[in-house]
């Protein structure tokens, strides 16, 4: 199994001459133990029949992701998906952001130092999250596997991390990727024992505060609806959420 870092790569990787009709945006194919994972960005909902019998061949696990919504939902439905997740873009307009920090309870350092102390923090704060857990059967092991190959991707891209201290204990780190005038939040965790605190938001505001010194004008991230603690987060810093996009799987079989 290799990580993508782009979670849907071309269509045409997969040889699709009908993607375009069909509504496939964008489509990537892996391997994991006896899965054939493949994941669509469909458009068109009421393709999603024609979309599984291309792939069902060599497939045991389809997940599509596409504009959430009631239309969507049916048919999904009734091509036998199951929803996994519903997932919005969050955007904060930096220099429109006066959100300030009041109270500090965490040292905030950068780099890629303690890196094993970030994939323990990751991976269990990750257990269930669709991006990293793809069959039912991933175990802990998996899935923290998984992540070790996102981490190593995202430190070979040269992506920003903030780490969070309480006294000389690692507790929280934010992963920031900068693409021309707009931040990217990748990937954001804290540590169990530490979550109540509401540390989580010190590290938002360092990547905040990187944005306005490098003249970056937007910090987005793209966040489950269902992790009501980011949520909150994103509207502290006055961001507006889009995009609302609704994850399906199934196995095929």
């Amino acid at each position: 199994m290799k990580y993508e870092r782009i979670t849907f790569a071309n269509p045409q990787e997969l040889s699709l001459d009908s993607a375009r009709e069909l509504g496939i945006v964008e489509a990537s194919r892996q391997d994991y133990r006896a899965h054939r994972i493949v994941a669509v960005k469909l458009e068109v909902p009421e393709n999603i029949k024609k979309v599984i019998e291309l792939f069902k061949e060599d497939t045991t696990i389809v997940q599509v992701c596409m504009p959430a919504g009631i239309c969507s939902a049916s048919y999904m439905h009734s091509a036998g998906l199951d929803f996994l997740d519903r997932y919005v873009i969050a955007c904060v307009n930096v220099a429109k952001s006066d959100f300030t920090l009041k109270k500090r309870r965490l040292a905030v350092r950068n780099g890629w130092e303690d890196r094993e102390t970030i994939l323990d923090i990751a991976a269990k704060s990750f257990s269930r999250d669709s991006r990293f857990r793809w069959a039912a059967d991933m175990g802990p092991r998996d899935i923290k596997n998984v992540l070790s190959e996102y981490l190593d991707a995202s430190y070979a891209s040269e992506d920003i991390v903030f780490r969070g201290y309480s006294k000389d204990d690692l507790v929280a780190f934010l992963i920031l990727e900068r693409i021309g005038e707009e931040a990217i939040i990748r990937l954001a965790a804290v540590d169990a024992r530490y979550r109540a605190l509401g540390v989580a938001v010190e590290l938002y505001y360092e990547a905040l505060e990187y944005c306005r010194q490098a003249d970056i004008r937007a910090l987005s991230g793209r966040v489950s609806t269902s992790n009501t603690s980011a949520m909150n987060i994103y509207s502290l810093l006055d961001a507006r959420f889009s995009q609302a996009e609704d994850v399906y799987i199934m196995m095929a079989k």
